[in-house]
């Protein structure tokens, strides 16, 4: 028998929770954690001891939040990225935020990064020039775009977080 995700008081709960409820109708039930969840642990277990593809996902975070943070920064990075599609003749999603508690869903904000990289660069770029207080920070951004590192971690991380997300929806669909 499986009992979906676990929590700290729903299906887990040694006094109260749905497990222990059901564990005291039928005693040959027994309590199997979600695998998708588990999975998720796992990824941000190892994502934490690989230095690379943690600062690239800090990276993810903290950059979609500078520039979805400021209307006039959202404004720049979306003419500048308009502007990118007609020459490329190519359309992206904008810049996704990263889930900072479901890690298997991460693909789309590393990818909205990656695939945006050169107007994110070109916003950055402007919101450094401006005399603004945010000129510091985005200068700051724009060197980390620069470097080899964070874009390494951002197709290392893709590489990781792609086919565990495929693997997550796959688990979460078995047992329903």
């Amino acid at each position: 028998m499986h009992f979906g995700p676990p929590n700290s008081e729903g299906m887990c709960g040694n006094v109260s929770g749905v497990s222990t409820r059901i564990m005291a109708k039928e005693k040959r039930a027994v309590y199997v954690h979600c695998s998708a969840r588990s999975m998720n642990l796992a990824l941000q277990d190892s994502t934490r001891s690989c230095t690379i593809v943690k600062e690239a996902l800090d990276f993810v975070r903290d950059v979609v939040n500078f520039v979805r943070a400021s209307p006039k920064r959202s404004r720049i990075f979306d003419q500048l990225k308009q502007y990118a599609e007609v020459q490329n003749l190519t359309s992206t999603a904008g810049l996704r935020l990263l889930c900072p508690t479901r890690w298997t869903v991460c693909t789309a904000a590393i990818r909205s990064v990656l695939d945006n990289y050169e107007p994110l660069q070109e916003a950055l770029y402007e919101v450094s020039r401006s005399s603004d207080d945010s000129a510091t920070k985005a200068l700051g951004w724009l060197k980390k775009t620069q470097s080899f590192d964070v874009y390494f971690g951002l197709e290392l991380a893709l590489l990781v977080f792609e086919p565990s997300e495929a693997c997550s929806k796959v688990l979460q669909n078995f047992f329903v």
